[in-house]
């Protein structure tokens, strides 16, 4: 939730309406994952890194794109695309494997349970 929560007030407040998200449920085997994407219609500066770097210790500048490094640490992976249309954010978060945590819980489980 902080992960998407940053990106769409980021959204909001640097980018152009709409601004729309979409979540789904990626169910690959060995790879679920929650994916997000928050897409609007402004278009970044071509000065690159968008969150790749991390912030500078004194916390930098205001805007030094902090909460897109947080966003970077929180998600497995972050995919940024900006162009003439817009920019679109997408997230993935991993999600624990649901035969694993089934087979974990019969393990918890005290004898007889």
């Amino acid at each position: 939730m902080v992960a998407v929560t940053e990106v769409v007030t980021n959204a909001f407040r640097h980018g152009e309406p709409p601004v729309v998200l979409r979540v789904w449920a990626d169910a690959s085997p060995g790879a679920a994952a929650l994916v997000c994407e928050v897409t609007d219609r402004g278009r970044w500066a071509p000065d690159g890194g968008f969150g790749l770097v991390p912030p500078r210790p004194d916390g930098g500048p205001p805007g030094d794109r902090f909460g897109l490094w947080a966003v970077r640490l929180l998600c497995s992976f972050v995919q940024i695309r900006t162009g003439r249309d817009g920019t679109a954010v997408r997230l993935r978060i991993a999600l624990p494997d649901a035969g694993t945590a089934t087979r974990r819980g019969h393990h918890d489980a005290p004898d007889g349970a």
